[in-house]
């Protein structure tokens, strides 16, 4: 491997070099995945041949088409076929991309996964040739983390384990999943075909297998883990959140914005928009989790909040004060210089902010109240109170351990319980009419909070320290400013 004086090794070539190989290779500056992972697209083509004959051919037998109509309309779809393996494999590459770019970040999560398949059987980190944790430690001081090798094979066991938990459970009859049938076939047949495609001798393998690959190529490799471990969520509850966050937001729309830009743009520009959107869509999921009580249902949470969402989105840069307003208008500025549309560049440097409409559809709904009203004192409250800064410390703190992630996770839940809770207040607790009013009005009357509070953020802007205690002593003094009365039960109670 480390011989090789090649700047890529692809399909083909990659035949020619032992797993072994290919980390040195790697290590050594090479790029180059796995042979599996390079010639896929022909067992994926396989894969939709044989998914269309079979629902072609039940069709044939019913006498709805004859078999010279089934092998015309086999031809014609040639081209779609074509495109939809073509898609396949573009996501998977992409999503590999993004992991290797990430990973030197990651090493401590990929160490949490890695050591999680392998307490439960379902991974041999020796036999796959996966590095262990030592190893791991020693690369990310070296700023690097696992190669791309060594994640086409964790790749790999996630897809394999993922889907086997969705085939064999209830997401594949959920009236919104079921959908995902169609992803699988060309558009000619879905319009005439859609029942038939749901009764497919495969349907249930199909929609996991689709779901599968849609998931992790969006959201990566440890999404479902680093759910599971951070909520203690069933996989269902997982993907339903996911399937929601992600239509919410427009995942898919705003991935396609990222892939016109290639060979436009910086990769690297690229890998960190995607980024940004993967991190919404997780933080989305998570709240989706956390916040509706008992099974999701995917189209009544999509009904719900979407076109509050999308209304607070495009009055986003209005609506935003402080230091919020400066990180977008700076995010914006930053991409557009490097030649991302505006358009485009605002979308993804709304990504940060845009999450806390569903924050402010909780509350807005909790008092019958318009939610672009209660979106005014939202972020007023935000930069009256400094609480951007203070969800960017608690982002930042460094995590060493698997408590320090799960303690984190629950400060940012706890942050969101206190930021819709305070905003009821400041509507309940005033009687000025204006909001710039009512604002100033609940400031004054806890005036003695506030001053606390302000001096525990003014030592921990100038701590040497990051402890968790300090924002263990912070979330407590924001939640005696929601003891004046309690509107909504607290996440934990």
């Amino acid at each position: 491997g480390k011989a090789l004086r090649a700047r890529v090794v692809c399909e083909g070539g990659n035949l020619g070099l032992t797993q072994l190989g290919r980390i040195e290779y790697d290590l050594h500056g090479g790029k180059i995945n796995t042979d599996f992972i390079d010639n896929s697209a022909g067992v994926d083509c396989s894969d939709h041949e044989v998914n269309i004959k079979i629902l072609l051919n039940s069709i044939v037998s019913a006498d709805d088409m004859t078999e010279k109509q089934r092998n015309e309309l086999l031809v014609s779809m040639t081209d779609e076929v074509i495109q939809l393996v073509l898609k396949d494999n573009y996501s998977q590459n992409q999503a590999i991309s993004l992991a290797s770019f990430v990973s030197s970040r990651d090493v401590p999560l990929y160490m949490r996964y890695l050591n999680s398949l392998k307490e439960r059987g379902l991974i041999d980190r020796e036999l796959e040739f996966l590095p262990d944790d030592k190893t791991l430690l020693e690369r990310r001081s070296a700023g690097i983390g696992l190669t791309r090798p060594e994640l086409c094979i964790v790749f790999a066991y996630t897809k394999i384990i993922l889907e086997d938990a969705i085939k064999d459970s209830e997401l594949v009859r959920d009236p919104y999943l079921c959908d995902f049938v169609c992803n699988a076939f060309p558009s000619p047949l879905h319009k005439k075909y859609k029942k038939q495609m749901k009764s497919h001798y495969l349907a249930n393998k199909i929609i996991a297998t689709q779901l599968t690959n849609r998931m992790v190529s969006e959201m990566g490799i440890t999404f479902a883990y680093q759910m599971l471990d951070e909520t203690g969520a069933s996989i269902g509850a997982i993907v339903r959140a996911y399937a929601a966050a992600t239509k919410l937001f427009g995942m898919s729309t705003i991935l396609r914005d990222i892939e016109s830009l290639d060979y436009k743009v910086d990769v690297a520009v690229q890998n960190e928009m995607l980024v940004d959107v993967m991190s919404l869509v997780r933080r989305a999921t998570r709240w989706l989790i956390r916040n509706c009580r008992g099974k999701i249902d995917i189209t009544a949470t999509i009904s719900y909040y979407a076109d509050h969402i999308s209304d607070i989105r495009e009055r986003l840069p209005k609506l935003l004060l402080g230091e919020d307003k400066q990180v977008l208008e700076a995010r914006q500025k930053n991409l557009m210089e490097q030649n991302v549309p505006a358009d485009i560049a605002l979308k993804v440097a709304s990504t940060s902010i845009i999450y806390h409409a569903l924050n402010i559809i909780e509350a807005a709904s909790a008092q019958d109240v318009e939610p672009f009203r209660v979106a005014k004192i939202y972020f007023m409250l935000v930069d009256r109170l400094n609480l951007f800064w203070f969800r960017e410390r608690v982002n930042a703190y460094p995590i060493d351990n698997r408590w320090a992630v799960l303690a984190r996770a629950a400060y940012k839940g706890d942050l969101d319980w206190i930021q819709r809770e305070l905003t009821v207040r400041v509507l309940l607790d005033t009687e000025a009419r204006s909001i710039p009013g009512k604002i100033n009005e609940w400031l004054a009357k806890h005036e003695s909070l506030i001053q606390r509070w302000q001096s525990i953020l003014a030592d921990m802007r100038s701590a040497d320290t990051k402890e968790f205690a300090i924002l263990f002593v912070a979330i407590r003094d924001l939640l005696d400013l929601t003891e004046t009365g309690t509107i909504g039960e607290h996440p934990d109670t």
